[in-house]
């Protein structure tokens, strides 16, 4: 998540892949589980996908393993319901605070 910019999607397919040879970590994508992927069908996957769940996953074509959403654990009507919906306006919030404090300073 920290190399997406704050309104990035974190399952951007192709740019964030969060497979880790270096620390070998998400080499192959399983459930808590401990079981692989591949042991689940696609209908499987897409009943946790359509509950808001976040889980590691492969795409055709693309070598690597990304994140499943960005879903949060609110209903979709909510401003917070996106990952990067949050991080957008925790910046927000954080350069009016800079902002507000610097004029304050100057006062």
């Amino acid at each position: 998540m920290a190399t997406a910019n704050v309104y990035e999607s974190i399952k951007h397919v192709a740019r964030l892949n969060i497979a880790s040879d270096r620390y070998s970590r998400f080499l192959t994508p399983a459930l808590s589980s401990q079981v692989a992927l591949t042991g689940y069908t696609a209908a499987d996957l897409d009943t946790l996908h359509d509950k808001g769940y976040i889980f590691g996953r492969t795409f055709a074509g693309y070598p690597g393993v990304y994140w499943s959403s960005s879903k949060t654990c609110t209903v979709s009507t909510n401003d917070y319901y996106l990952i990067e919906r949050n991080r957008a306006m925790y910046k927000v919030i954080d350069v009016a605070r800079t902002t507000a404090t610097a004029l304050a300073k100057l006062g």
